[in-house]
């Protein structure tokens, strides 16, 4: 009995550690998502040739509104689930960690690179001076959020890391290009000078 969180890693299936690959291996069931982020060069079959299993694909509603199956399985087995960088970034599966331990059902957390950790080091940037992070979201749900955020982190002398929205269902992502037109728009509106042509990004 147990519900066995795994990072993938940037990218790709390649990322995978090789922790939650021997993990993956010896469970009884193996599900995972790519909603929360995308996985541009990932192969579900070679991923499934090395757990020597098949790897259920599941949705949002599945792990945020419908878990049970998952749940269910955990109690009566070892589950793992896959989920692109590190595994309990979203709080969509900080969510399912917690609902699995309301049940008693043992957890474990096996993490991995995510943006939050690589973006320092493949700008050379030090990660200690980065302030909070901020969702630019598509224009269909406009927030002031990360302009607000940016405005915060400047004032403070602090990198901003900006991330772009998606929905996968939709298959919808937001290009660099169409956030940073957002992030003008607001500096248009908002005018404190944090974002401008100049700024660099």
């Amino acid at each position: 009995m147990m519900l066995i969180f795994v990072g993938l890693g940037l990218c790709s299936h390649k990322g995978l550690p090789l922790r939650g690959l021997e993990l993956a291996r010896d469970s009884d069931w193996v599900y995972m998502e790519h909603y929360t982020s995308l996985l541009p060069e990932l192969d579900l079959r070679e991923l499934e040739g090395w757990v020597g299993k098949p790897v259920k694909v599941v949705d949002r509603q599945t792990l945020e509104e419908n878990p049970e199956e998952i749940l269910e399985r955990a109690r009566k087995g070892k589950v793992v689930l896959l989920v692109p960088g590190d595994s309990m970034v979203a709080t969509t599966h900080v969510d399912l960690r917690l609902r699995a331990e309301k049940r008693g059902i043992p957890t474990l957390v096996v993490p991995s690179s995510s943006i939050l950790s690589a973006a320092p080091g493949l700008t050379g940037l030090q990660s200690y001076k980065f302030g909070r992070s901020a969702t630019i979201p598509f224009r269909d749900h406009p927030s002031t959020v990360p302009y607000d955020t940016l405005v915060e982190n400047s004032a403070r002398g602090l990198h901003t890391l900006l991330l772009l929205d998606l929905r996968a269902e939709e298959g919808r992502y937001m290009t660099a290009g169409e956030g940073m037109e957002i992030m003008l728009e607001l500096e248009a509106r908002m005018g404190k000078g944090v974002f401008t042509p100049e700024t660099l990004v």
